[in-house]
């Protein structure tokens, strides 16, 4: 995570910027994690829940580039709503 971060600031992102993309990723990929260890067994339900998380992430971060209206800035919070 620390190398995109890094990434994501030599492209010009800002390091806050950059820092709040990371937390939205690593927040959805652990969600994502958690949902699928209830289906380990179940492979076409895997590949349901990867491509839900393709999509989610997308629009996660088109909303984050302003290209949609975002239903609320949680990046900094964490499993319990409480920020960071």
């Amino acid at each position: 995570m620390d190398l995109a971060k890094d990434a994501l600031a030599a492209l010009g992102r800002h390091p806050h910027e950059a820092e709040r993309a990371i937390r939205l990723f690593r927040k959805h990929d652990e969600k994502m994690l958690r949902k699928a260890a209830l289906h380990m067994d179940d492979e076409s339900k895997l590949i349901d829940l990867a491509k839900q998380s393709r999509a989610e992430i997308a629009r996660v971060f088109a909303s984050d580039r302003g290209e949609e209206k975002p239903k609320g800035d949680t990046a900094w919070h964490d499993e319990d709503g409480e920020r960071n």
